[in-house]
């Protein structure tokens, strides 16, 4: 039997796989938990086939673009600090707390 990857269960299950060795706050989610959360970005009709994906010279390209940061992050500068929040790697309830805790040092 020939499994059609835009299928919801199968889709799902291999987006949680890769994004779970990407990012170790996937990896504390319950898979059921993963879709609970993908229903909400998944197209209306479901078909994820219809997602238009862009190419990787486009991407290039925009990332590349000044006004890509521009338009999208409001023109501010990467700015970076030491890394004093570890916990927040695999960590899915942050709260204002948690944060202000954390970035305690910058603010």
């Amino acid at each position: 039997m020939v499994q059609n990857i835009w299928e919801f269960d199968i889709f799902s299950k291999k987006l949680y796989e890769k994004l779970s060795t990407i990012n170790a706050a996937f990896a504390t989610l319950a898979l059921y938990e993963f879709r609970y959360a993908l229903k909400n970005l998944t197209p209306v009709n479901g078909d994820w086939s219809a997602v238009e994906i862009c190419n990787k010279a486009k991407l290039e390209e925009l990332i590349n673009d000044r006004s890509f940061y521009r338009n999208n992050l409001g023109g501010k500068p990467l700015f970076t600090f030491k890394k004093h929040q570890q916990k927040f790697d695999s960590f899915q309830g942050i709260g204002y707390r948690d944060f202000k805790e954390a970035n305690n040092e910058i603010d």
